[in-house]
């Protein structure tokens, strides 16, 4: 009797730990966000749309950011994150335009943002991966997201300085609508939490990200 019950303590006690570690009992992943989540898309191609809200300065040339961005994500994780999409087949919608337009759009939105985006709910809960930072819950997007980029400029013809932060707030919205959750703490990165024209993933950022559709897809 008393080995029986070793047997069925171990046996619960794995059953715990499995439920910890869900899907992963691998090596740990690297991690790089102020999140507990992270999230993937499954689809292929993950398509997505562009389109402006209102009149837009042709300077903001919103279409060639979102297309930018796809092209960055792209290469990043290894999957085809695919621009030039209709509104209506598109995984991802990117909308850009004025303040104003925009804060009516959305409904509460905080006046000092550059971007923000409205991501899946529900969504799928795959289970936990164990990472340099402890165990990370994943997620899976299986519906449309949005992502909206404000027009910073009205003049028709824009300085590299006003391109290249919508470039960067273009390419950080689209990483949180293909799972990139929270941010870092670097202000070099484009997952950082603020606005700065540095719009070329770096290798931290791309490796948290692209780990998780290398494991998942």
């Amino acid at each position: 009797m008393k080995i029986k019950r070793k047997v069925l303590s171990l046996a619960l006690t794995m059953a715990v730990l499995s439920g910890i570690m869900g899907v992963n009992a691998g090596a740990s992943m690297n991690w790089y966000s102020g999140s507990n989540r992270v999230a993937f898309r499954n689809t292929s191609p993950i398509r997505v749309s562009a389109q402006n809200l209102g009149t837009v300065s042709p300077g903001f040339n919103f279409s060639a950011r979102v297309a930018e961005s796809c092209t960055q994500w792209r290469a990043a994780l290894g999957v085809n994150v695919a621009s030039g999409q209709t509104a209506s087949s598109a995984h991802i919608r990117a909308y850009g335009g004025s303040r104003a337009v925009i804060e009516r759009a959305v409904g509460e939105y905080n006046t000092t943002y550059a971007g923000t985006n409205i991501n899946p709910i529900p969504h799928v809960t795959i289970g936990n991966i164990s990472t340099t930072d402890g165990v990370k819950s994943v997620r899976r997007y299986d519906t449309v997201s949005e992502m909206y980029v404000v027009q910073l400029r009205t003049e028709s013809s824009w300085h590299s300085h006003y391109i290249n932060l919508t470039r960067q707030t273009t390419t950080h919205e689209l990483g949180h609508t293909l799972g990139y959750v929270g941010h870092t703490t670097n202000d070099q990165d484009v997952m950082y939490g603020g606005n700065q024209p540095q719009f070329t993933l770096r290798n931290n950022e791309k490796r948290h990200l692209s780990q998780i559709y290398d494991r998942f897809r």
